[in-house]
């Protein structure tokens, strides 16, 4: 399944690009805070779903996320 997660939603610490938390294509765990059926799709968080999740994460030499 593909959605979207709002910019303000990826980490616990403000990023200005989602490439700063992501990258196309990355899988990540979310859960879903909101259902609008009138928007056809669920809100969700990649911060409310790891309360760890504290400062963006950062890429290792293989392009990974940590």
């Amino acid at each position: 399944m593909s959605c979207f997660v709002h910019l303000r939603e990826l980490t616990g610490a403000p990023v200005h690009n989602a490439s700063d938390a992501v990258r196309a294509g990355d899988e990540v765990t979310v859960v879903v805070t909101e259902s609008d059926r009138e928007r056809h799709g669920p809100t969700l968080s990649r911060r409310q779903a790891s309360s760890q999740d504290r400062c963006p994460p950062t890429r290792s030499s293989d392009g990974s996320l940590t």
